[in-house]
């Protein structure tokens, strides 16, 4: 009889006990907290924001001080970072214009700025778009993630788009904590647009940078301190549960032996391992020279003092921020060599057609690897010139079974500051590699098990050439225009390119400039192994045929939701003199209503300018 009783008794302590881990379980949160940047890179973010910094710069700084905050509560936040509208120009009114340029990871502030740092804003605004792309391609995991999102922007929708459908739609599903809208103008009809999006919060000097910041975090600070609940936690739970009831319970015999019941374990949900990968014949493997790996990246994390390293003794250094030269130099690149026509031959030489890079096989690219005995299975890529130099970008990588030819695994190899790799969580077995946007790939890569797998890939420059847009072949070259190329936010000269050349840069992020009139500007990313083409477009012309003498005439050029002032004419009733090669597009004449009088209100003349045409503009 006793004995029923003390089995009644230490049910209900069971059933207490289990109600206790189970109320403190419940105040820790099982998801790891995601904060998704949405950037504006439209050409409007050119514009000056105040103390002389453009908005895209304002930007970033509010992005940089933002995880910096963030970090200071809960240093194992992820953040991601997507921008729209900085890879084609406002004229090619791209409405897709829409990429990831920083995947979720912990601890990626310095990533952060390196990419910042390297954008160009350049075109128009797809928000709606972008709020779409985002939710199917960045927020697929709510089960084990929290996320939010910030938006920076500076005006609206340009492409129709419908932001509350997508919210509707697609963004109230996966997020959990309520965006945030920071608008860099004073704007009122903002606030409106964006009210079914989140929280709109003005942001239009650098004083409001750090009272906004604050207001997020402040705002996020539940989820920033919500913790990952471990088997460890709930084992620790279970020990250290608080007795509730003190009963002493009497010793006695029992003559009968009686089986003690255990109570119920308490179980805990895991997903599954992937299941192991048949094991595959050995490969062999090539050992590194000596020199070569002196030189490389250490496996392990360094700490997180920025280094850098030189190409002649890869050593650390303390970094500082590079000095952009001053002045800047510029280094003209050689012309080619001249092709003396064979005798008693009048036709000039035509230039044979390129071989188109989309059609070609992937280059098969030389790679090294070493290993090094490790509690956990990583995958660590290093790109080289094998001349001692490693690059630090960040291409997007696809591992396939090399039999079946499915995709595995994708990621961005990304590099801590100190330059070594982020290693890589891949499954066991062999894969072939490929670098999304470049042809080149790798075949042979095996990840083994209980192993630092490190691949040093060997990988070649990236091409620049320029083409008209209507001669794909590359029958007639580009010779009436030349390009400024420079790395962005790196010292090093200015590289003039003759527009009818072909030349190699090392992989990057670059700002080109062609000098037409007006000048076109492209943002273009330099992968390994690429060719990259910009096509030209054919030149129209305007001729002003106005004889009277009006002084000057400012011309502005549509780029985006404005018209933008590029260059001033002198109408003094010389017609030659007032006609001009113009790329194609929408243009705007302003010039004084009454010629000589100043402060006279000013006329405005639209006009459109198409390749190889020429139009005529009355100035009245």
């Amino acid at each position: 009889m006793f004995f029923i009783r003390f089995r009644g008794f230490f049910l209900v302590l069971l059933t207490l006990l289990m109600g206790w881990i189970s109320v403190n379980a419940q105040t820790v949160n099982a998801k790891q907290p995601r904060i998704l940047i949405l950037l504006d890179g439209s050409s409007s973010m050119l514009q000056p924001w105040s103390e002389g910094n453009i908005r895209f710069k304002a930007a970033s700084k509010i992005i940089t001080t933002l995880i910096d905050s963030v970090y200071k509560v809960n240093k194992d936040v992820e953040f991601a970072l997507r921008v729209y509208g900085h890879q084609h120009p406002a004229q090619e009114n791209d409405c897709y214009d829409t990429k990831l340029e920083v995947m979720f990871s912990k601890d990626n502030l310095a990533q952060m700025e390196l990419r910042l740092e390297a954008l160009h804003p350049a075109g128009v605004t797809p928000i709606a778009y972008s709020l779409k792309t985002a939710a199917e391609n960045d927020l697929l995991d709510p089960e084990h993630y929290v996320y939010s999102l910030v938006l920076i922007t500076d005006g609206g929708e340009s492409c129709g788009g419908n932001i509350c459908d997508v919210v509707q739609q697609l963004l109230s599903k996966k997020i959990e904590f309520k965006p945030y809208i920071l608008s860099l103008v004073d704007y009122a009809p903002l606030k409106e647009e964006y009210k079914c999006l989140g929280n709109y919060l003005l942001v239009n000097n650098e004083k409001q940078i750090k009272p906004t910041v604050g207001t997020i975090v402040e705002a996020y600070r539940n989820m920033l301190t919500m913790k990952t609940i471990t088997r460890q936690q709930i084992q620790e739970a279970v020990t250290n549960a608080p007795s509730v009831l003190k009963i002493d319970i009497p010793k006695f015999r029992v003559t009968t032996p009686v089986q003690e019941e255990k109570p119920e374990p308490v179980k805990i949900v895991t997903k599954p391992e992937p299941p192991k990968a048949t094991p595959k014949p050995p490969v062999v493997e090539t050992q590194l020279p000596k020199e070569l790996i002196d030189r490389m990246p250490s496996l392990t994390k360094m700490q997180r003092t920025p280094v850098i390293f030189t190409t002649e003794t890869f050593k650390p250094i303390i970094a500082t921020k590079p000095k952009l030269p001053e002045p800047e130099k510029e280094v003209v690149a050689a012309a080619p060599p001249a092709v003396k026509p064979p005798a008693k031959v009048s036709k000039p030489v035509v230039a044979k057609p390129k071989p188109n890079p989309e059609t070609e096989k992937p280059k098969e690219l030389k790679y090294d690897v070493q290993r090094e005995d490790s509690k956990e299975t990583t995958l660590e890529i290093l790109f080289t010139d094998g001349k001692g130099h490693f690059y630090q970008t960040s291409p997007e990588i696809v591992l396939t079974d090399p039999k079946t030819g499915k995709q595995v695994q994708r990621f961005f190899r990304t590099v801590d500051a100190s330059g070594s790799p982020d290693p890589q969580h891949i499954p066991v077995g062999k894969y072939d590699l490929a670098i999304t946007k470049s042809r080149v790939a790798a075949h042979g890569i095996e990840v083994k098990p209980n192993q630092k797998n490190k691949y040093l890939i060997y990988v070649s420059k990236g091409s620049l050439r320029f083409r008209y847009e209507d001669d794909p072949e590359d029958k007639e070259p580009v010779k009436e225009y030349a390009a400024r190329v420079k790395k962005l936010f790196e010292p090093g000269p200015v590289v003039k390119q003759m527009c009818s050349q072909e030349l190699e840069y090392d992989p990057g992020n670059y700002h080109i400039s062609v000098n037409t009139l007006p000048r076109i500007e492209r943002n273009v990313d330099l992968d390994f192994g690429v060719l990259v083409t910009i096509d030209i477009e054919r030149p129209g012309y305007v001729q002003f045929t106005n004889t009277n003498a009006l002084g000057k005439v400012k011309l502005y050029y549509e780029l985006g939701d404005e018209f933008v002032n590029f260059y001033e004419i002198n109408i003094n009733g010389n017609l030659p003199e007032q006609k001009l090669e113009l790329q194609r597009g929408k243009y705007r004449a302003v010039y004084p209503k009454h010629a000589g009088v100043a402060y006279s209100n000013e006329t405005v003349k639209e006009f459109m300018v198409k390749s190889k045409q020429t139009v005529d503009v009355q100035l009245d």
